[in-house]
């Protein structure tokens, strides 16, 4: 699909969307001296990324990585590890439309600049915290143990999914465990009794068995 664009027609659309970028990305300082750069607007980065989606076969996710390829610092591209890890009861079957990736540029914005972070640097986090399970066991006690640190990442789901999962995981073998063991306990006991009370009338019925013969003598005689 994408081999249906014209060199023209991707040059042409990619220099559109970079341009919009780039009109927004500085901004003067106060004292008005030398421009400083700035993170672009959603408004503008989603005009971005609509010019380089009129591209054949070119969508949000793939658009978004080529923004990222131009501007790493303020356009994240549209990764699944990020936008779970910023949604994480979100479904994992993303559509990959502008509605998703508008909310991923919502969230992500606050945190890039709280943190003073690329958005490479970002989305490079995220994909590790995709796949702790992945990692070395000292690496990811080490990872998780950062976590129980700064409780304030658990909001963005990578601990607390481990969590959830892990008590989960404990909550049903207790479960299995204590299903049995609870009728456990009370098995023995009626089963000491019925075979204690079968005994006894195997012994009524030998001890009729054996006077029955003996009344029967009686008779005879």
């Amino acid at each position: 699909m994408v081999r249906k664009n014209d060199a023209s027609a991707v040059q042409a659309q990619t220099c559109l969307a970079f341009a919009k970028l780039s009109s927004s990305s500085t901004s003067k300082s106060t004292s008005g001296a030398s421009p400083q750069p700035s993170r672009p607007s959603t408004a503008v980065i989603t005009d971005a990324l609509d010019a380089v989606c009129k591209l054949t076969g070119i969508g949000p996710a793939t658009g978004t990585l080529i923004l990222n390829v131009f501007d790493p610092v303020h356009v994240p591209f549209f990764q699944d590890e990020m936008y779970l890890w910023f949604f994480p009861t979100a479904d994992k079957k993303l559509k990959y439309s502008l509605k998703e990736y508008t909310a991923l540029l919502e969230a992500a914005g606050p945190v890039l600049e709280r943190l003073n972070v690329t958005a490479r640097e970002l989305e490079q986090v995220a994909y590790v915290l995709g796949h702790v399970d992945l990692l070395e066991g000292v690496e990811r006690k080490g990872l998780l143990d950062a976590f129980d640190k700064h409780p304030g990442f658990d909001e963005a789901g990578v601990r607390g999914e481990g969590e959830g999962e892990g008590e989960g995981e404990d909550g049903d073998n207790d479960a299995k465990d204590n299903s049995p063991q609870q009728p456990q306990p009370q098995q023995p006991t009626p089963a000491q009794k019925g075979r204690k009370r079968t005994a006894l009338t195997k012994d009524e019925d030998n001890k009729e068995e054996t006077r029955a013969p003996k009344r029967r003598s009686q008779r005879k005689r």
